[in-house]
């Protein structure tokens, strides 16, 4: 982790803003996880890179309308909040800041209900 004066000791800094805007998206390690960092539609967002049903890494995956589509079978994850519509379900974000030009990922951003709702490959049944 980071220790950056203005962002604080649980941030880890991602990548420049202008590589991120040229190049789209980058995988970074959070707590020893994946973590894929956006730009998306003028600033960046960031979600856990392996994806909540099939473990596969969405980083391989596309953007289409503000959503992430999942190169597995296909879920697709608003890059708001996490949510996949069609499957109900949450894919967890991450907080990101940006200071100067560069880009940090925070922690898991817990602002929504669901996100501790069962997961699919966590005993819930996984179309």
């Amino acid at each position: 982790m980071g220790d950056h004066p203005e962002v604080g000791a649980d941030w880890v800094r991602a990548t420049a803003m202008g590589q991120l805007e040229a190049g789209g998206k980058v995988v970074v390690q959070y707590d020893d996880r994946p973590v894929l960092v956006l730009w998306n539609d003028g600033s960046p967002v960031a979600m856990a890179d392996t994806c909540i049903h099939r473990e596969r890494s969405l980083s391989q995956g596309v953007l289409l309308n503000g959503r992430l589509v999942c190169p597995g079978h296909q879920w697709a994850f608003c890059l708001d909040d996490g949510f996949c519509k069609e499957r109900d379900r949450f894919q967890p974000m991450h907080e990101v800041r940006v200071d100067g030009e560069d880009v940090w990922v925070g922690p898991p951003n817990r602002a929504h209900p669901l996100l501790d709702a069962p997961q699919a490959g966590a005993g819930a049944p996984n179309p």
